[in-house]
Formats: structure tokens, C-alpha cells, sequence
């Protein structure tokens, strides 16, 4: 981005190498990998925001927003940026609905070990690991794995397609399209492939 131009979200913007929201500039903001996440919340790799404001329990990489007020990561449920209490992300009562996916918490199985399972588009996770298809995928860290849909999924080190791992695909700025499209800071992807010659930078919704 260079000097002088300005990026305009929903309430967060980007401007001279520095992130504002309402026109009050946010020092703890890194403005390179900064996302406006809607409904007040923005993030960056080292924090979360509401309303301007660092969320100090959030957990970036796993934390998204729903459609609603609430929001959700690895270990909370929010709402208007404060922790629900006594609901988890992983609970069916839960009133949180993201990526397309609800999550629900089972009852312990045979062998005592707790089973979790999250209902999404083709990704399940049972006994801490995670599932494609009915396929262990072996590389993927289920405490912080995240379904994007479309046969696509992430963990804190890994994106994944179809169950297997995108070799240059970069976790943190990776987000998916549609069509199959999904894009990363270096790369723009249709089906888990890069596609030679396009640039993410200003590639939107196909």
C-alpha cells in the first residue's frame, strides 16, 4: 500500500500505514494483515479488537464472527466483544453459526476420552483429530482447525483442500472465495491450485 492512499471497511480503516477506527488511529493495530471482520470486531496476528478496543482473551487466528452479534474462538463465545459465560464454542447451545457449520459437544465415548464433533461441510473432528471424508487428516491440528467451506480448511500451520495440504498456501491471510476460488498475501487458488499469473491483490468474489 503506499503512502497516501486509503483502504475504506466497515468501520476500520487503513491509512499512511496505520489502522483507525472512527478516525482515532490504534497504535497496537498492525495495519499489514489487519482484517475488518464486521459488526465492530477487526483482527490483526497478534490481537483482536471491538469497537477499537484489544480483546485481551481472544485468540486471532481461530476467532470469527457470526451473522449476529456473537462471535466465537478456540476456548470463548462472545458477545459485543465481552465472553458469554457458561457457553462454549464447541457447544450445541451455542447461538453462534459460522462458515455454514453448527458445533456441537457429544457425550464421552466407550474408552472416557470426551468426543467432539463439528458439523460442518465435509471437515469433523472426533477424538482431538481431524476428519475429511471419513479420512484422518494427519498434518491438521483439531484445537484450533477452522472448515471454510468449499473443501477447504486451515489450522494454525496448515490449509487444506479436499482433506490435503496446500503446499504454498499461507494460514493466517488465507479466506475463500467462491466457485472454488480462495486466495492467501502471495497466491490466488481455484481448487486447492495456484493459478499462475493472478495477483490477490484486489481479487474479489468471482
Amino acid at each position: 500500500m503506499l503512502d497516501g492512499t486509503s483502504t475504506q471497511m466497515l468501520s476500520y480503516e487503513i491509512r499512511n500505514f496505520k489502522v483507525y477506527f472512527n478516525d482515532e488511529n490504534l497504535p497496537d493495530a498492525n495495519w499489514s494483515n489487519f482484517k475488518d471482520l464486521g459488526h465492530g470486531y477487526g483482527k490483526d496476528d497478534n490481537h483482536v479488537f471491538y469497537m477499537g478496543q484489544i480483546m485481551k482473551n481472544a485468540h486471532p487466528f481461530s476467532f470469527q464472527v457470526a451473522d449476529n452479534t456473537y462471535a466465537k474462538d478456540y476456548q470463548y463465545v462472545f458477545q459485543h466483544g465481552r465472553i458469554v459465560a457458561n457457553l462454549q464454542p464447541y457447544n450445541s447451545q451455542s447461538p453462534i453459526n459460522c462458515n455454514s457449520g453448527t458445533i456441537s459437544k457429544q457425550s464421552t465415548n466407550s474408552s472416557g476420552m470426551s468426543r467432539i464433533s463439528t458439523h460442518k461441510t465435509s471437515y469433523e473432528i472426533q477424538d482431538f483429530k481431524v476428519y475429511f471424508n471419513d479420512q484422518y487428516v494427519s498434518d491438521a491440528r483439531w484445537i484450533d482447525f477452522t472448515d471454510l467451506g468449499q473443501g477447504y480448511g486451515k489450522d494454525s500451520h496448515h490449509v487444506f483442500f479436499m482433506g490435503h495440504f496446500i503446499a504454498h498456501a499461507h494460514s493466517f491471510s488465507f479466506e475463500v472465495l467462491n466457485k472454488g476460488y480462495a486466495k492467501d498475501r502471495n497466491n490466488v487458488f481455484l481448487n486447492g491450485q495456484i493459478i499462475e499469473g493472478l495477483k490477490p491483490i484486489g481479487f474479489g468474489n468471482i
